[in-house]
């Protein structure tokens, strides 16, 4: 991921899948309150999002800078989201 804390990233995407409006907004505005470049945040959201839907849609897909627990990571992500969404 790019400049942003990985882990406020991955809590707003969660979030985000899991159609939970207020960990969302938390997890924004936690970044917001550590100093994040919020703009760099969106964009590592999007990335992450991409990749985890690029995983669901093709399970056996490798990207090639992540690792099999990171894969795994994005896998388990992905599994909460519908590619119709």
């Amino acid at each position: 991921l790019g400049t942003s804390a990985p882990e406020a990233v991955r809590a707003f995407a969660a979030a985000v899948v899991g159609h939970d409006t207020g960990g969302a907004l938390e997890a924004i505005d936690r970044a917001a309150r550590e100093g994040e470049d919020l703009g760099a945040f969106a964009r590592d959201v999007v990335e992450l999002l991409r990749r985890a839907l690029v995983l669901k849609a093709a399970p056996t897909a490798k990207l090639a800078d992540l690792s099999h627990a990171e894969g795994n990571e994005l896998r388990k992500l992905g599994e909460a989201a519908s590619l119709d969404e």
